[in-house]
């Protein structure tokens, strides 16, 4: 029984992480169209990597050098 609850929870934070992930590059301004349904692809293709790789990645706008 207590195996069923860890999958159960495990489960429900990858949805959280899955569907995070999809607001999260909606709403991301930094990103050009064609590069936000690129990641809602790879989102939806790989749902458990695709979303840690958007929060590793593709989240954090990038930074301008300023010399």
């Amino acid at each position: 029984m207590d195996i069923v609850i860890l999958f159960v929870l495990l489960g429900l934070a990858a949805f959280v992480l899955f569907v995070a992930a999809l607001v999260g590059v909606a709403r991301a301004r930094h990103l050009e169209p064609v590069a936000k349904a690129i990641w809602v692809v790879i989102i939806v293709v790989a749902p458990l990597l695709g979303p840690i790789a958007w929060f590793i990645v593709g989240a954090h706008p990038p930074r301008l050098h300023e010399s």
